[in-house]
């Protein structure tokens, strides 16, 4: 299967009062179209940081990142902008929901600030809303979910322009196992049913075994990686 991820010698480098901190030292792999890859690693280990800069958020200080073929570094602002807005997707820990914006707007957003016309964006943004089972909660503001809700919206937004990559930093980290684990099994479900490429940091030994792959970071440091035996995508 063709790689939809090349990384090669990546490198970060935060200057700060006291000289550069290294936050990626070299890292190098490759991830293929369809896989689900979770980033293991004590935090300030890099996963973070490794996540932005594959979700074009971060520019790397060296080495090299190719996305579906693309070289990273030879897009300008608005070239990483189009690509963050249509191919890439975006779960995060703190979920990001806009308050001020009901459910259903919420996972519209991405679709409407792309182009698209209100009346599709909001057909599609009611059919997620039906898969990740919060169909009657699309009138309600974020306020008024559950933690576990908020982190399904984020979920369903984060897919709505239909991306191929979906990143998600430590998308249970502020839930209770219960609901972490429905995160999760809703993330292993549409790694399968969409080929979706899910690449997922986390602390969890539990969201950890839904991937097929894993990849541990120590001090910025890519030490080791393997398959994970437990996975159902696993041979």
């Amino acid at each position: 299967m063709a790689n939809l991820l090349e990384v090669s010698d990546l490198r970060k480098v935060y200057e700060g009062p006291d000289g550069g901190v290294e936050a990626l030292q070299g890292v190098t792999f490759s991830v293929s179209r369809g896989d689900f890859v979770a980033v293991r690693g004590p935090s300030g280990c890099g996963k973070s940081t490794l996540l932005h800069i594959l979700g074009a958020m971060e520019r790397p200080t060296g080495g090299s990142v190719r996305f579906d073929g693309q070289e990273l570094r030879s897009l300008h602002s608005d070239g990483l902008a189009r690509l963050r807005r249509r191919q890439i997707g975006f779960v995060f820990q703190e979920f990001n929901l806009f308050p001020t914006l009901t459910v259903l707007e919420n996972v519209m957003l991405p679709l409407t600030l792309d182009g698209a016309a209100e009346q599709q964006a909001r057909r599609r943004a009611a059919r997620l809303l039906e898969e990740v089972g919060l169909a009657d909660r699309s009138k309600h503001f974020p306020a008024q979910l559950s933690g576990g809700e908020m982190q399904r919206v984020a979920v369903a937004r984060a897919v709505a322009a239909q991306p191929g990559l979906l990143l998600a930093d430590e998308p249970t980290g502020n839930l209770d196992s219960e609901n972490g684990r429905r995160v999760m099994q809703l993330l292993s479900g549409l790694n399968r049913s969409l080929q979706l490429t899910v690449l997922l940091a986390t602390h969890s030994d539990e969201a950890a075994s839904h991937a097929a792959r894993w990849l541990l970071l120590r001090d910025g440091r890519l030490v080791a990686q393997g398959e994970n035996p437990q996975s159902e995508k696993s041979p």
